[in-house]
């Protein structure tokens, strides 16, 4: 008890370390609370004249052209502003204070509900330990410092599988449809789910994605019409201008990530084309939804502040710490993804014990923002566990129908 209150106490010293260094009104809620009051005084948020406000509110001063600084434009769809709407109606620091009161316990639930619809045999303790340090992991603290809208959008994909794993598809649908305020986080899951819809006839949740989806694109038309082409338009250069690349490309280069990165795509593609007739309560739907969201951190553009991210690959940690594969090859991942991630949770308490000493080791700073390995190595492990599985079970009970089958453990 006394490691696990360290581990979870060491990350609030650490942000209080941190906030040292970044000015409070930095933040990923910043620009698109400005930019949503602007649309609801009937401004384009992604207008030049609303992206100075923001520069304003957000550097203390517009910035010069050609300035190295990310511009920090609006750069979400405007399906975002009515979400934000009841926070354009406050002050920065209400706004601040009631993003917060919101996400925490939403995410909290989110990932409560989300163990609930894993194939495991939880006792109430052991899934409050885990949601708790969930709760306390890096990625999950920094997105919070820094108001990230990855924070509502996660707890949103959470709730809708376990909607979908008590078969209550039509909420699912609407909850996916809300967390497409961040495309590029939702494409390959939205992706995987529609064909596993299509194969499995789930008809009502692909008509309430749609639907909702039609009542989001509607009312953001009214707030701020032909949004589309502006959206788009912010969006060129983004990679160049905010200095992100794929993790694996932040390691290995840019040619060489990609190749590796195409590679475990490649491979979890095949891995979740098996899963595609799987219940929505079965082990093999659990892994194929881990994986998506594993390889989408593999893809998106990151960088060390927006480690925030990785908060997707929750559920795929949790099933590789309660599993036991047979395999070498997938034994060996799975340690290498655990060990990963246990590394991660000592540098944060490393960092918070040093910082109540006055000072954090440069590298133990540089080190726990620069996690690039952890999407690969839990999508390389939960690939192998699918594929493994499938081979032992060719002749045997489905996976959907036994759980304990393929050595899943308390």
């Amino acid at each position: 008890m006394i490691l696990l209150a360290l581990v979870v106490a060491a990350p609030f010293e650490y942000i209080h370390i941190v906030n040292r260094s970044i000015p409070s009104q930095r933040t990923g809620l910043l620009p698109r609370w400005v930019g949503t009051r602007a649309a609801l005084h009937g401004e384009d948020p992604y207008s030049p004249a609303v992206l100075q406000e923001i520069q304003t509110a957000f550097y203390g001063q517009a910035l010069a052209p050609g300035e190295k600084e990310n511009p920090e434009k609006f750069l979400y769809p405007a399906t975002v502003i009515p979400l934000l709407a009841p926070l354009a109606l406050l002050t920065w620091p209400a706004a601040r204070v009631a993003f917060l009161a919101v996400t925490v316990p939403l995410l909290g639930l989110g990932f409560w509900l989300c163990l609930g619809a894993l194939p495991l045999r939880w006792t109430a303790r052991t899934r409050a330990v885990t949601v708790l340090l969930a709760l306390a992991a890096w990625p999950t603290m920094w997105g919070f410092r820094v108001l990230q809208l990855t924070m509502p959008v996660a707890a949103f994909i959470f709730v809708a599988w376990y909607l979908l794993a008590r078969r209550h598809p039509v909420p699912a649908g609407i909850l996916l449809a809300l967390a497409t305020i961040k495309p590029q986080l939702m494409l390959p899951l939205l992706l995987a789910l529609f064909v596993w819809a299509l194969f499995r006839r789930q008809w009502a949740l692909l008509v309430s994605f749609v639907a909702a989806m039609a009542v989001q694109l509607a009312v953001a038309q009214m707030l701020v019409p032909g949004w589309f082409p502006h959206w788009r338009a912010s969006l060129r250069n983004y990679t160049g201008v905010t200095q992100t690349a794929m993790p694996l490309e932040h390691l290995f280069g840019h040619w060489a990530g990609l190749v590796i990165t195409l590679a475990l795509a490649t491979a979890a593609l095949m891995a979740l084309w098996r899963a595609r007739r799987s219940a929505a309560d079965s082990l093999d739907f659990a892994r194929a939804m881990s994986l998506v969201l594993a390889i989408t951190v593999c893809f998106v553009p990151t960088s060390v502040a927006l480690l925030y991210n990785y908060v997707l690959l929750m559920p795929a940690c949790v099933l590789l710490a309660f599993s036991q594969p047979s395999g070498t090859w997938a034994w060996l991942l799975r340690l290498m993804a655990l060990g990963q991630l246990g590394f991660d949770y000592l540098l944060v308490t490393l960092g918070g014990i040093t910082g109540l000493a006055g000072h954090v080791p440069a590298v133990v700073a540089w080190l726990s923002f620069s996690d690039y390995l952890l999407p690969a190595l839990t999508t390389l492990a939960l690939t192998l566990q699918m594929v493994e599985s499938r081979g032992i079970e060719a002749g045997g009970p489905s996976a959907g129908t036994a759980p304990m089958q393929s050595g899943l453990v308390d």
